[in-house]
């Protein structure tokens, strides 16, 4: 027979999340074989858990499949029947990119209604609303699952941390599926009230880098920048949440790059989220936007020859990108601030074959004469009269520098008609 206090200890070990603890004593007890079968069952759910918490979906499942063939009482019981949830919609996030399983959140999903359906009162009623809010969060259906977390809100706290954990999924709804900022921002400060101050504090690092994003979408940029920065200090501070830290980098980054003054620290922190980051193995969006600002921040800087490097490796990451005639302008621009004249040419050339390849010829007036300054330089003065003259075509009469371009293009023209 299983002694009771240390069935205590390891539902303590898993409530603390001491999972290494809980899973040494339930090893132990498993080795003996004088136990009844609801008594390995009743440890098998405590290993499933364990499991769970470990990020082992597959192995929990595997343990609570065998302790229900052991106790069929079990199949009634509220805790497994959210346990069997949570492993089904575990096994759905945790899956790799690509593989996962609308099946496990159907089936996930049941279990979580089911409970509603036919449970009127019971502690995990909040977890079991705040979970099937996530599922419906997941399959896009915004409305449902906010009136599901609202639901979790308005019963007995259970876990402790569940009313925050919803407060923060309502902001997280408002912030980036209905764009109302101030509205996030309300959710994000109760979630801050509500949150325990025995649990773990990396939980509200991740919190503080969405309000960081909801102060700047007001653009509240210094309260923006003093937030992110309140989180990677918590992070810096040897916080167990150190998956946040690329993500940090990241908000940080994207505040101080719409802050003048702050390239160059900007630079830093979108460097610093590549370093953390797993570089990945094909097309990626987020990384080929993360070098064009790099590039666009460089140029600021005057940083010509980092900036090119930074727009080839965006066009590396999205070799469809919808704007890579402009990073091509963006790259011809830093050869021409170089002095580098023939690939000032070059880079317009390519980007000319690439507009013409999408059936989308340059209208930008300013592209034609940046070409006509570059073959001006090289003393390539047909070029250039030719150059300058589709500028002029393209541009409007109150095109901002189109005098000098006239002019320009006179001297092109007399430079042709000189015998030296």
């Amino acid at each position: 027979m299983i002694d009771q206090q240390l069935l205590d200890d390891i539902d303590e070990a898993l409530a603390r999340k001491e999972i290494k603890r809980a899973e040494v004593i339930l090893a132990r007890l498993l080795r003996g074989k004088d136990f009844k079968s609801e008594e390995r069952a009743a440890l098998l759910v405590r290993r499933a858990r364990a499991r769970l918490e470990g990020a082992r979906p597959d192995d929990a499942l595997e343990d609570l499949q065998t302790a229900l063939a052991l106790d069929q009482t079990l199949e009634k019981d509220v805790r497994t029947r959210i346990l069997r949830g949570d492993i089904y919609f575990a096994r759905f996030e945790l899956a790799p990119f690509g593989f996962a399983d609308r099946a496990d959140t159907d089936t996930a999903r049941a279990c979580y209604e089911s409970i509603l359906e036919t449970v009127s009162k019971h502690p995990l009623i909040s977890w079991a609303h705040y979970q099937l809010g996530r599922i419906l969060l997941s399959e896009n259906n915004v409305e449902s699952a906010a009136e599901h977390f609202q639901k979790a809100i308005a019963v007995p706290p259970y876990p402790p941390n569940i009313h925050a954990l919803c407060y923060e999924r309502l902001g997280f709804i408002e912030l980036f599926e209905r764009r109302q900022a101030e509205s996030a921002l309300r959710y994000f400060n109760l979630a801050i009230e509500h949150y325990p101050s025995s649990d773990d504090p990396g939980w509200l690092i991740q919190l503080y880098l969405r309000i960081s994003r909801a102060y700047l979408e007001l653009g509240r940029h210094q309260e923006a920048l003093d937030t992110g920065r309140r989180a990677l200090r918590g992070i810096q501070d040897g916080s167990t949440y150190r998956a946040a830290l690329p993500e940090a980098h990241f908000a940080l980054g994207e505040v101080l790059s719409t802050m003048q003054g702050n390239e160059a620290e900007a630079i830093e922190h979108y460097l610093r989220f590549l370093q953390s980051s797993k570089r990945p193995l094909g097309i990626d969006v987020t990384w080929s936007q993360v070098h064009e600002t790099i590039g666009n921040l460089s140029f600021r800087l005057e940083r010509y020859q980092q900036a090119i490097a930074s727009y080839e490796k965006a066009l590396e990451f999205n070799p469809y990108h919808p704007w890579e005639v402009n990073l091509r302008y963006q790259i011809a621009r830093c050869y021409y601030r170089m002095r580098d004249y023939e690939r000032t040419v070059e880079a317009i050339e390519k980007m000319k074959k690439t507009a013409d390849s999408d059936n989308a010829p340059i209208t930008d007036w300013r592209v034609y004469n940046l070409l006509g300054n570059a073959n001006f330089a090289l003393e390539k003065y047909r070029s250039a009269a030719e150059a300058y003259r589709r500028a002029i075509e393209l541009a409007t009469p109150s095109a901002a520098g189109l005098e000098k371009t006239h002019i320009y293009l006179r001297f092109s023209e007399e430079l042709m008609r000189s015998p030296n």
